[in-house]
């Protein structure tokens, strides 16, 4: 459907409602701090890092190669483990969780979006989503409608067969978009998710994105080096040297609540 824009709004369905959340906050980081090594060879890749973040609301943030944006991704999505600080999603530390803990989180809570798609090569586009709902635990018979769902929602109900060498590189990122909608998570963690692209497809990416945010309530976090994410985010920080400060002008502020 038209959104104005030239591209397809997304609009709202009962299995796409807002979370619900014991704060008023998607996302609240706190001295968030990750120090690989010890001694000398020390390398500290986040200090002390503290930012909110809203349901419904697409956050970039920018730095060069090495700065720590993977990192504070990886911490907030449970991949890896802070040295010191908080992180609060939807009210709750995951920063104490146990590993079984954590990996519950990730395939219910959190989803995620890779630059490289990392969909897999001999899977058609609705196999790749029906795995991902498989590994989260969906009933077997909910997976395959649920899969041709988020498949439609994002622009791929004529490709549900196509494997990704049979998909351009845009359609590759919106079925790694599916297969991260499709758990029904909160949230979206993407890393470089225009990387790969050409301007024109990485703008339809953005795009949708956006709509997914602001239509379905899902907040999502995006490490970006695209000028053209940062001007259609609501709010943008900057990582240098692992040290995240909020861009100038926009109305959210990298410290704590």
């Amino acid at each position: 459907m038209p959104n104005g824009k030239g591209g397809t709004a997304i609009r709202n369905s009962a299995t796409f409602a807002p979370p619900a959340s014991a704060t008023d906050y998607a996302i609240v980081v706190r001295d968030l701090s990750r120090t690989y090594g010890e001694g000398i060879t020390a390398v500290i890749a986040l200090r002390k890092a503290g930012f909110r973040a809203s349901p419904g609301k697409l956050v970039a943030i920018t730095g060069r190669s090495g700065s720590g944006k993977t990192t504070l991704l990886n911490l907030i999505g449970g991949l890896d483990t802070p040295t010191s600080g908080t992180i609060l999603l939807g009210g709750r530390d995951i920063s104490r969780l146990t590993e079984r803990e954590r990996t519950f989180l990730r395939r219910r809570q959190v989803a995620f979006i890779f630059q490289a798609f990392a969909l897999m090569p001999t899977l058609s586009a609705l196999e790749n989503v029906v795995l991902a709902l498989h590994i989260a635990g969906f009933p077997a018979r909910a997976r395959g409608p649920r899969a041709r769902e988020v498949l439609e929602l994002v622009g791929l109900g004529k490709r549900l067969d196509h494997r990704p060498y049979e998909m351009s590189g845009g359609e590759q990122e919106r079925a790694a978009i599916a297969r991260a909608l499709a758990t029904s998570a909160p949230l979206i963690l993407a890393d470089e998710p225009t990387g790969e692209l050409d301007t024109a497809t990485g703008h339809e990416i953005i795009e949708l994105l956006s709509n997914l945010a602001h239509d379905q309530g899902v907040t999502v976090l995006v490490a970006t080096h695209d000028p053209a994410m940062v001007a259609a985010a609501d709010h943008t920080f900057s990582m240098i040297d692992g040290v995240l400060s909020a861009v100038e002008g926009r109305d959210i502020r990298a410290t704590e609540p």
